[in-house]
């Protein structure tokens, strides 16, 4: 039997993957991208469950509020001086971000009606990671949403 975070998380994967389709591919570590292979990382995403809190949400009723963490990386192929691709790169992984924004906010920020809400709430901006035995370059954003819900303790 599923608990209701586990089928937020999983709502929230599901959702992540339609907005993205079939050009980017699930990570297997999304704590620490830079620690995926490769061919994952070319157009990657992945969601990191963050911190909880106890919240009191009217009289005798309590829920949750937990962070999760999508982390989406693109493959930097321009060379050192190539601003116009590295610019394209850097745009397209935040048009990326605005997809996944825009379909929470579509489904009225209620994950399918398992959550209570769920509002963005910051992003990381687009940051370099490098692949040190390779030497790849990467961006990446990190996108932090919080999702309020309430958990049956039946």
């Amino acid at each position: 039997m599923s608990t209701k975070i586990t089928t937020i998380r999983d709502t929230f994967k599901t959702l992540v993957a339609a907005a993205l389709g079939s050009s980017y591919t699930q990570v297997p570590n999304p704590y620490s991208p830079e620690l995926n292979n490769q061919i994952m990382l070319a157009q990657g995403w992945g969601i990191a469950v963050g911190p909880a809190q106890k919240v009191d949400l009217e009289l005798c009723e309590m829920g949750y509020e937990r962070n999760f963490n999508v982390i989406l990386v693109r493959l930097n192929t321009a060379p050192i001086h190539d601003i116009v691709t590295k610019e394209a790169i850097e745009l397209a992984l935040l048009e990326d971000f605005q997809t996944i924004r825009k379909s929470v906010e579509r489904d009225n920020n209620t994950l399918s009606g398992n959550a209570i809400k769920t509002d963005y709430i910051a992003d990381s901006g687009i940051e370099f990671l490098q692949d040190i035995e390779s030497q790849q370059k990467f961006f990446s954003i990190n996108i932090t949403f919080s999702v309020l819900y309430q958990e049956s303790i039946a």
